[in-house]
């Protein structure tokens, strides 16, 4: 089995993104960045609560996972290389200092163990729907939309995004 560190559809074995993560980083998104601006999106608020529920009811916003594209699904997965240099000086933040060892300095010439791993790129579809009166869905889509938006070019999902993984690059 390979481990990919990728959520993978387990019927079509393709790179997605869970809708619940999706929820995730826009709630999150909302009552870090926007809820100090706008009080109503703040995890207590009235707005907050619309679109992403709370522990007694569910939020009028629907979350749905988001697919690669039918352009970009075959190639969607990427081989990638992780260089992790200085292992063994990297180890100290590992493991507790001890005064019996010898720490080495790291050196130019300590070599790097290339360690390969899968990454995804590729266009996904993201849906969000609800129900109720059209202008009134359409409101809260908007703000939804405009919100996970944000969180996704700002803050990015899943793993390693201070590296650049996870991060929206465009939109259409």
């Amino acid at each position: 089995m390979l481990e990919t560190s990728l959520a993978l559809h387990c019927i079509y074995g393709v790179p997605y993104l869970p809708g619940t993560a999706l929820k995730g980083v826009a709630s999150h998104y909302a009552h870090r960045q926007l809820g100090d601006q706008q009080p109503a999106l703040k995890r207590t608020g009235s707005d907050y609560n619309i679109l992403f529920g709370s522990q007694t009811s569910a939020g009028f916003i629907q979350f749905h996972d988001a697919l690669p594209t039918p352009a970009t699904v075959c190639k969607a997965l990427k081989q990638d290389v992780l260089t992790a240099h200085h292992q063994d000086y990297n180890g100290i933040i590992v493991e507790p200092y001890r005064n019996d060892i010898e720490y080495k300095a790291p050196r130019d010439d300590d070599s790097p163990v290339p360690i390969p791993f899968l990454s995804a790129s590729a266009h996904f579809g993201i849906t969000l729907t609800c129900e109720g009166e059209k202008e009134s869905a359409m409101k809260w889509l908007s703000l939804a939309k405009t919100i996970l938006l944000g969180a996704l070019r700002e803050e990015g999902i899943g793993g390693k995004t201070n590296a650049g993984y996870g991060r929206l690059l465009e939109i259409e």
